[in-house]
């Protein structure tokens, strides 16, 4: 599955949403990179991506308190 469109991180502050989330992504052809349960765990995982695209899906309580480390 090298279709970079494919690739998803989930940003989602509550363990038991996360994994749910997760396991749908992964059922439906995602492959997940990274699953972050707080901002700073997103940022140390973004500074050392080297990867040209990837969809992240967040949950509101999670963007709204991090929106400053989210980027493209």
């Amino acid at each position: 599955m090298d279709n970079p469109s494919r690739f998803a991180i989930t940003a989602i502050g509550d363990a038991k949403g996360e994994g749910f989330i997760a396991a749908s992504l992964e059922r439906q052809g995602w492959q997940v990179l990274y699953r972050a349960l707080a901002a700073n765990e997103l940022t140390q995982f973004l500074d050392t991506l080297d990867l040209q695209e990837a969809t992240l899906f967040t949950s509101g309580d999670f963007a709204s308190g991090s929106t400053h480390y989210l980027r493209n």
